[in-house]
């Protein structure tokens, strides 16, 4: 059974440039004082796995959980259209206000986030052990846990990476569901 569903963004559905112009499609955006310009390279696929995500465990169970800051996440999440609302981006603030310092070691561990649940899953490229602050913020283990391939960019619709992309996470949720998991469509 899956509980709720967090995506990464970074590397993993998207990747962003900054004072640089793609030489494929790209959303464009800017933020903080310094006007600083962001060119986003969607996964072609970004939306529709949302969908995808939405139609096996609801929309009020699907997630973003980035280190990326909340704006920039708010700002992919309007651009890309991916439509979660804004009180389901997890991003680098949330992972702060749920971490601390110990009193006798510069060492930083993480608390459990109230949406914590074992049956929660993470979607993300990074390997796990880079991970451990999502893992301990969503209650999880290393089971739960899906690493894909990363995304730089220059991906299209038809690339047989972006089926493999949607086939991996497909094959994971399946397993993790215990159920035939919907086509993606």
């Amino acid at each position: 059974m899956i509980k709720r569903i967090f995506q990464d963004l970074d590397e993993c559905i998207l990747h962003t440039l900054v004072s640089t112009t793609p030489t494929q499609d790209y959303v464009e955006f800017t933020l903080g004082e310094d006007m600083t310009i962001y060119r986003s390279m969607i996964r072609p696929c970004a939306k529709k796995l949302f969908a995808y995500y939405n139609k096996i465990v609801g929309k009020e169970n699907v997630y973003i959980l980035t280190t990326a800051t909340r704006d920039y996440a708010e700002a992919l999440n309007r651009l890309g259209e991916f439509g979660l609302d804004p009180d389901h981006i997890l991003t680098r603030e949330d992972i702060v206000k749920y971490s601390y310092r110990g009193a006798w070691s510069n060492d930083s561990t993480t608390i459990e986030h109230p949406l914590a649940d074992k049956d929660n899953i993470l979607i993300d490229n990074l390997q796990w052990k880079y991970n451990m602050s999502k893992l301990l913020l969503l209650g999880i283990d290393v089971d739960n846990y899906h690493q894909t391939e990363e995304y730089y960019g220059v991906g299209y619709y038809d690339d047989p990476k972006e089926a493999n992309f949607l086939k991996g996470i497909k094959k994971f949720i399946n397993k993790r569901h215990n159920s035939v998991a919907a086509d993606f469509k």
